[in-house]
């Protein structure tokens, strides 16, 4: 019997221990940060969509031809978009030059303007500023459906000609709260390839 109760009491000590450790576990993985707060930038989701797109493209002379990059707009509401949708544009753009695509700077103004607050300009958004119409083959557009947790994004290569989607890719962005910054700033479409630019 005597020696019963140290056996007794090393096995309840042992118990103590495991449910303290499994206590300590439980609450480092309840400080942790959030698995879905972790994900891709969305830097890494455009040139996730951009592998994709090239890799399913049905007409190849997609890839020596002139292209033009809209801007990415709200799924249900295809006249809005925000800092999101400009930023998943630029990175698109970005990884189709990569690729060695001729992609046409559609707010080119062919002209530096030096302002002392902003500094040298080139790039605008304001259709008076804007040299002309851009005549293109090819336009990248795309959209993205805003879920509790996720971001759906799908982008489209389209034929301008001809109306046809000659590529395609989807991908899904986790909401963060950077991501939720970007979704914050709301407005109206700017300028694209589908608006004739004055001559």
């Amino acid at each position: 019997m005597k020696h019963c109760i140290p056996v007794l009491i090393l096995s309840l000590w042992l118990v103590g221990l495991t449910a303290c450790e499994m206590k300590a576990v439980s609450l480092r993985q309840s400080q942790a940060p959030h698995p879905l707060y972790s994900h891709a930038s969305v830097f890494d989701i455009t040139r996730e969509l951009a592998q994709e797109l090239l890799a399913n493209l049905q007409d190849e002379a997609a890839r020596s031809s002139t292209c033009i990059i809209t801007t990415f707009v709200r799924l249900d509401d295809l006249k809005k978009t925000d800092s999101l949708g400009r930023l998943l544009a630029e990175g698109m753009g970005n990884e189709l030059v990569k690729a060695g695509m001729a992609v046409t700077e559609l707010r080119n103004t062919g002209a530096v303007s030096v302002h002392p607050t902003t500094g040298e300009i080139i790039l605008s958004r304001d259709s008076a500023e804007l040299k002309g119409y851009v005549d293109t083959a090819y336009a990248l557009t795309g959209t993205y459906s805003v879920g509790e947790r996720s971001i759906a994004v799908s982008v489209r290569l389209l034929d301008m000609r001809t109306h046809r989607i000659v590529a395609v890719a989807n991908n899904e962005l986790i909401r963060t709260p950077d991501i939720d910054t970007l979704l914050s700033g709301l407005s109206q479409v700017a300028p694209t390839a589908y608006d004739k630019l004055p001559k």
